[in-house]
């Protein structure tokens, strides 16, 4: 193979790697969405949305947790509207003294994380996949 071809095939790796990233953006929206649908049919129903999804949504970070709420949302939310969607989803928040800080904090220091306006107030919204850059690999070094 000459450098032609492997550069056809860098090509072709990365339009796969990139139809695949879609891919698993449109089945983490559903999961997502089917948590939140979850959760607030297992409060409706007076159980506990935690109980119910098992200890899925507890052993994710607060910053993972946030953007599975953010991913089932329509339109941007504000710090409120997460702490809210956190709950739905049975994230544990009885530990934290101030959720709403806590998460303002996180959703500021996410790098997939975008702020927009809703009324007046910060909200926030996950960056389309388009607009995340793929991680560049490392070029091997030459041998001599």
């Amino acid at each position: 193979m000459n450098k032609d071809d492997y550069k056809k095939q860098l090509h072709l790796a990365e339009q796969i790697l990139t139809r695949l990233l879609q891919q698993r953006s449109k089945l983490d929206k559903q999961i997502a969405e089917k948590k939140r649908d979850i959760g607030a049919l297992a409060i409706l129903a007076g159980e506990s949305p935690g109980q119910r999804l098992g200890t899925l949504s507890r052993e994710l970070k607060l910053s993972d947790s946030c953007r599975e709420v953010l991913r089932a949302a329509t339109e941007p939310m504000t710090a409120t509207e997460i702490v809210e969607g956190l709950q739905t989803i049975g994230y544990d928040i009885s530990s934290s003294v101030n959720i709403t800080a806590s998460v303002y904090t996180t959703l500021r220091r996410m790098s997939d994380v975008e702020e927009s306006d809703k009324g007046g107030l910060k909200a926030f919204k996950l960056k389309p996949l388009a607009t995340l850059a793929l991680p560049t690999l490392r070029r091997p070094m030459p041998l001599k």
